[in-house]
C-alpha cells in the first residue's frame, strides 16, 4: 500500500503534530485563563479600593460641607455683633474731653466761641483735629447743646451734620 504523505509526513506523524499542537495552545489557553483570572482579581481588588477612597472622599466632602455651613453662621454672628462705628479718639490715646461746645440755633446754623458759625465754619477752625482723626481713623467728641427756641427736628438736623465728622453728645448738662 502507498502511503499518502503531506509536506513529507506521513498521516500518523501529521496527527501526532497536530495533536501535540493543540496541546500546547490548549496549555497555553489555561495559563494566559489562570493569568487572567489573577488580574481580574488584582483589578477588582484595585476597584474596590478606589470605591472605598471615593466614599471617604464623598463622606469627608459632606463634612467639610457641615463644616463650612457652621463656620459661614458663626462668622455672620460675629460680623453682626462688630459695631460699624468709628471708634473715638480718646480709644486711640488723643483727648477725651470735647474738642468744643458747640450751640444749636438752628437746623444749619451753629454757635461757636460766641460766634454764629454754619457746619463749614465749625470745620474750619477744628480742621487740625479733623485731619488728626482722619489720620488715626477716630472721631473726637463734640458737645452739641440745644438752645431756646428750636425744636426737636432742628436739633436732630443739626446734630447729624455734625456727626458726619465728630462723635456728638448732645444730651443736656
Amino acid at each position: 500500500m502507498r502511503r499518502f504523505t503531506i509536506m513529507g509526513f506521513t498521516e500518523a506523524e501529521l496527527g501526532f503534530v497536530l495533536a501535540a499542537l493543540f496541546i500546547a495552545l490548549a496549555v497555553t489557553a489555561i495559563d494566559e485563563q489562570e493569568g487572567s483570572a489573577a488580574d481580574v482579581d488584582r483589578q477588582e481588588q484595585i476597584a474596590d479600593s478606589i470605591a472605598a477612597e471615593a466614599a471617604a472622599m464623598r463622606d469627608s466632602v459632606a463634612l467639610l460641607r457641615k463644616n463650612f455651613a457652621v463656620l459661614r453662621d458663626s462668622v455672620q454672628v460675629l460680623e453682626d455683633r462688630i459695631s460699624t462705628k468709628v471708634p473715638q479718639c480718646w480709644e486711640k490715646g488723643q483727648q477725651s474731653a470735647p474738642i468744643a461746645n458747640v450751640a444749636v440755633l438752628g437746623a444749619n446754623r451753629f454757635e461757636m466761641n460766641g460766634e454764629a458759625v454754619t457746619i463749614d465754619g465749625i470745620r474750619q477752625r477744628l480742621a487740625s483735629f479733623i485731619a488728626i482723626a482722619d489720620s488715626l481713623d477716630c472721631r473726637f467728641v463734640v458737645r452739641a447743646r440745644p438752645t431756646s427756641g428750636i425744636d426737636a427736628v432742628q436739633q436732630s438736623a443739626a446734630v447729624w451734620q455734625l456727626r458726619r465728622y465728630f462723635d456728638v453728645n448732645d444730651r443736656p448738662q
